[in-house]
């Protein structure tokens, strides 16, 4: 055993293994009791770090985050005042909380048992099913779900929210003869790249699923879908659907004009019959368009992730070394080998570099800084990075208040901002936000994260990541780990988080130069 010498401050105790440790707690804590007005010293490697100055007070959660979720379409249409917000409860699903899910199953099997539709459940519980998660366990529970629940229109509901997932087993599962019509036609017309051969299926479903529903934002996309394909059932699938929603204006100009390049014998015909509203002149233009037998291929749809600094790629013996060093630094991978699998921003790539390696194993979060939207949604950046310290930051319930708005949508208050709030072991903790716009405040964020970390003595600590554009990469793991990864040249630290932010405004100013300056 080993042996050390415990000071209490006035006298040295020789003590041998556990009980130096147990001596030691206990010389502390009384040497705590002998002198409360004296301030506890912190370790030198927490200066490192930035910290928010909290503003703490005694609270209690709010009792809405105990209660259930609503449980008929008639309470889930309107704003969950007295239920966790939707955006809690969707994030809370990707990340895999039992609880959380089974409160949804029997939200959504209560309402469907009251006689409400898919379509119904889908509309009133959107905010809350997560439909853009692509974690592989999250998708796993969703095909579970679309087989057990107890209810059909519970069973078509789970089956909707599987619309973002492409992983080889959802394929399957979708290959499944008992599909639902939209499900599949919301979730075939979603994947990219597009899916070849086309499914039999889908131009049938489509008809019927635009039938049901009339033109709109759906029928919409899977008509410009389906127009990519050649195959007959494709086109006539387009064609009927046109027939039998007769698009205006310039929606029918644009679906007249992709129909006109098919070498389909019927399309002539059809596009003359239909071309009479837009005028003569339309009528001979498409009549002189050019018949393309090799359909467009879609815009991509990839998230943003030019910002990722240029790394040289290590090998996989590199790549298996970095990851058990990751592990003996504590640095322990929060995401199970089911998430890992979509690997570097949700494609299937196996990671390269350091940074690759990271996001994969869940120690890094990539996200775009602009967020196009009012209010940011700070506290689901906070769930999102919180995950990434594991128990360190359990059970802390986040919540943004975003600056008021009059009735024409203008700040009342011009110098408000946003306040980050954090429930935490019975406080209330706030710390101001900077009202950006549409853009994160991530000082800030990493600021309060490191402050909570702090407030609840563990060692956890948030920093941000090189990065060449708009693009927010943000590191969590134990603050000495970090401060070793950076000083060994692993990452490279940010010199200030909120650059990502000004690269973009500044690259959005250049922009809109160019666009005034081409202007007649």
């Amino acid at each position: 055993m080993g042996r050390a010498l415990v000071w209490t401050g006035t006298w040295a105790l020789l003590c041998w293994g556990a009980a130096c440790q147990r001596g030691s707690e206990e010389a502390a804590a009384s040497h705590s009791k002998a002198e409360p007005g004296v301030a506890k010293a912190r370790p030198a490697w927490e200066a490192e770090f930035s910290y928010a100055e909290l503003e703490s007070t005694a609270a209690a959660l709010p009792p809405r985050y105990s209660k259930p979720l609503p449980g008929t379409v008639e309470e889930a249409s309107k704003p969950w005042a007295e239920s966790p917000p939707q955006a809690m409860v969707a994030d809370q699903i990707c990340f895999g909380d039992p609880k959380m899910r089974q409160r949804l199953e029997r939200a959504v099997q209560s309402a469907a048992g009251a006689g409400a539709t898919a379509s119904e459940l889908v509309r009133a519980y959107d905010g809350a099913r997560a439909k853009h998660c692509t974690r592989g366990s999250h998708c796993a529970w969703l095909r579970k779900m679309s087989l057990e629940a107890s209810e059909p229109a519970a069973r078509e509901f789970f089956w909707a929210s599987l619309e973002h997932c492409d992983d080889p087993t959802t394929v399957e599962h979708f290959l499944r003869a008992d599909a639902p019509a939209r499900p599949l036609v919301t979730w075939y017309t979603s994947l990219y790249p597009r899916p070849e051969p086309l499914d039999p299926r889908v131009p049938g479903a489509a008809v019927a699923v635009s039938k049901s529903e009339g033109w709109g934002t759906h029928t919409h996309r899977v008509a410009y879908v389906l127009a990519q394909y050649d195959e007959p059932e494709a086109v006539g699938a387009v064609m009927e659907i046109f027939e039998h929603q007769q698009p205006q204006g310039p929606l029918r100009k644009s679906l007249l004009g992709r129909i006109a390049k098919k070498a389909d014998p019927r399309v002539r015909a059809f596009v003359a019959r239909h071309c009479q509203p837009l005028g003569e002149a339309e009528c001979e233009r498409l009549a002189r368009v050019r018949v393309e037998t090799e359909a467009r291929e879609p815009a991509s749809q990839a998230g943003p992730a030019s910002g990722v600094p240029p790394k040289a790629e290590m090998t996989p013996a590199e790549i298996e070394a970095l990851a058990s060093r990751l592990d003996a630094l504590g640095m322990t991978a929060t995401l199970g080998e089911e998430d890992r699998e979509l690997g570097l921003m949700g494609n299937d790539e196996s990671p390269s570099d350091a940074l690759s390696l990271m996001i994969a194993r869940g120690n890094v979060h990539g996200f775009d800084t602009e967020t196009g939207m009012f209010p940011n949604r700070h506290d689901g950046l906070l769930r999102e990075l919180a995950q990434l310290v594991g128990e360190d930051l359990q059970g802390v319930v986040f919540e943004e208040r975003a600056p008021r708005l009059d009735d024409s949508l203008e700040k009342i208050d011009p110098e408000e901002d946003y306040e980050l709030i954090a429930y935490m072991d019975g406080k209330r903790h706030v710390f101001a936000a900077r009202d950006l716009g549409d853009w994160f405040d991530v000082v800030a964020v990493v600021d309060f994260l490191n402050a909570l970390c702090r407030e609840r003595e563990r060692r956890c600590r948030f920093v941000g990541l090189d990065s060449q554009d708009q693009m927010s990469f943000v590191l969590a793991g134990p603050g000495p780990a970090l401060l070793e990864l950076i000083r060994d040249g692993v990452v490279e630290r940010i010199g200030d988080a909120d650059t990502p932010r000004r690269i973009g405004v500044e690259a959005e100013r250049r922009v809109f130069e160019q666009v005034y300056d081409s202007a007649p």
